[in-house]
């Protein structure tokens, strides 16, 4: 099997199934021979085939054998943890773990599309302004999105550091060196489920909600996609009233001063009576904080410095998404392991130190890009002979 979810309709429109067909003058498997116009036998062995490579299925089970099968993957698959808070798959290699302890700021993220079912993936990841490109650090697959999940996640994730460093990770508002923000978007769950992890580092009495705004960051990105959904385009191309209501409400992230700040909000809220209940939200000061360099404890110079690039998790999402979405949990870690490790022996070549994201555009290794395993089954099962290519033997295309 080429992956956990080879199906008969990916099968049918893979690039290797139509390479095989041109080689004896057809553009589809029915064309070769009548009998391959019935699909179900196809099914019947992909099937069959996918019980036998993965024989505890595709969710958890599938991953803990894959792990026992493949020694390379527990260097990867970090810690699985099953306990009340949920379920919880840490991905990452020695390299970016090193990273990720290394870095001043970093961003976090959750995609709700990679993964079919309950699982979501949440992903740590950084943009390297040297090389322009995206840093992907960590990768968590779960099955919660509350407060208690988020706590567990980031508390297990700094012991993940703590384990390779050898030391507890540093906070710069904390020690005075070490991480100096934390770029998210604006969830409830995420925001207090840091701040109770933070908390519990360090000056405990005063609360989660002051750790929070020493150290997040809010995307401006989501703030800026919140804003055009919230005012949307009037569709009158002479109108241009939401622009400026577009701008007010942009604007409320390049205030110098908190009192510019709640002066701005005050404004919104008597121009459009409607937006009251989004500007009271705004108003929150962990809110503002994470908004505002001028609301926020941050020392200006970190905030300005996370602020230049707040896009990096969205990329990796999209990069994530090229490989596919929906995909089930096991075949979501390996097609993550698979580009990481071909980046790694890149970076070794190549003398680089960062795991950049990219275009998926390399297939699986030996053991996933049997694709034609399927049309080679049929065609040595059959009673009848197609006519070869006159060249040579014919050629099986297989992903390198």
């Amino acid at each position: 099997m080429q992956t956990p979810d080879t199906t008969l309709s990916v099968f049918l429109r893979s690039n290797e199934l139509r390479t095989f067909c041109r080689q004896y003058g057809s553009e589809t498997l029915s064309g070769l021979h009548q009998s391959f116009a019935n699909t179900e036998r196809f099914s019947a062995i992909i099937a069959k085939q996918r019980a036998l490579v993965y024989p505890c299925g595709r969710q958890l089970s599938g991953i803990y054998h894959e792990i026992e099968r493949d020694p390379t993957l527990k260097a990867y698959v970090r810690d699985i943890a099953e306990n009340d808070h949920g379920t919880f798959v840490f991905c990452a290699l020695d390299e970016q773990l090193q990273h990720l302890a290394s870095l001043e700021s970093f961003e976090v993220d959750m995609s709700y599309k990679r993964v079919k079912g309950i699982f979501n993936e949440v992903i740590f990841a950084r943009f390297v302004p040297e090389h322009g490109k995206v840093m992907t650090l960590l990768r968590v697959f779960t099955d919660q999105e509350t407060t208690k999940g988020y706590e567990f996640l980031f508390a297990r994730t700094f012991n993940l550091i703590k384990k390779y460093i050898g030391h507890d990770i540093k906070f710069h508002y904390l020690h005075g060196s070490g991480i100096k923000s934390i770029v998210c978007d604006m969830c409830p769950k995420q925001m207090t489920g840091l701040g109770r992890v933070l908390q519990n580092t360090g000056r405990q009495d005063l609360g989660w909600r002051w750790h929070a705004m020493n150290i997040l960051i809010f995307c401006k990105i989501h703030f800026t996609r919140t804003v055009y959904k919230l005012i949307p385009e009037s569709g009158d191309p002479n109108d241009t009233t939401y622009h400026e209501a577009r701008s007010r409400l942009l604007a409320l992230t390049e205030c110098q001063t908190k009192a510019d700040y709640m002066k701005l909000t005050d404004l919104i809220k008597e121009h459009d009576p409607d937006l009251t209940g989004w500007v009271n939200h705004k108003q929150i000061d962990i809110i503002a904080a994470g908004l505002c360099n001028a609301c926020s404890p941050i020392q200006s110079e970190f905030f300005e410095e996370a602020r230049r690039h707040t896009n990096a998790v969205e990329q990796s999402h999209y990069k994530s998404y090229y490989m596919g979405t929906q995909d089930s949990l096991l075949q979501a870690v390996l097609k993550s392991y698979n580009p990481t490790r071909t980046i790694k022996k890149t970076k070794k070549k190549k003398q680089s130190n960062s795991f950049f994201t990219r275009p998926f555009n390399e297939q699986f290794g030996k053991r996933y890009n049997n694709t034609l395993f399927v049309t080679a089954r049929i065609s040595q099962s059959s009673s009848y002979c197609i006519d070869k290519p006159s060249s040579a033997k014919p050629y099986y295309p297989c992903a390198r």
